[in-house]
């Protein structure tokens, strides 16, 4: 996965950039952070998202959220109703990171 390959020069190279980066570049740098996994058969799913979810979410939240879903599509999928997919699976969490952002300026 590749993020910040494109644009946003001005925060990589002190040549491209302006104050208040200009003290601190690369600001941002396009090496990726990688952790390694061994996936094994008892793993129920993997969650790939940036950091703006990992930020707001911790994993054990993340995991609840997408094992939660995945054991009512089994049970829908019993009941021959239309399961959610990844995209759904997805907005799940992308709507809990939005509520605790919501939740963390109302307070």
């Amino acid at each position: 996965m590749v993020t910040r390959a494109l644009g946003d020069g001005y925060l990589k190279k002190t040549q491209l950039s302006q104050a208040p980066f200009k003290n601190h570049c690369p600001y941002i740098t396009c090496t990726p952070e990688i952790h390694e996994f061994e996936i094994h058969d008892n793993d129920a799913f993997v969650v790939l998202a940036s950091d703006g979810i990992w930020d707001l979410l911790q994993n054990e939240e993340v995991v609840q959220i997408v094992g939660e879903a995945l054991s009512r599509r089994q049970g829908q999928a019993e009941l021959r109703q239309d399961p959610p997919g990844t995209q759904q699976l997805a907005q799940l969490v992308v709507d809990a990171a939005l509520q605790k952002v919501c939740e963390d300026h109302l307070l």
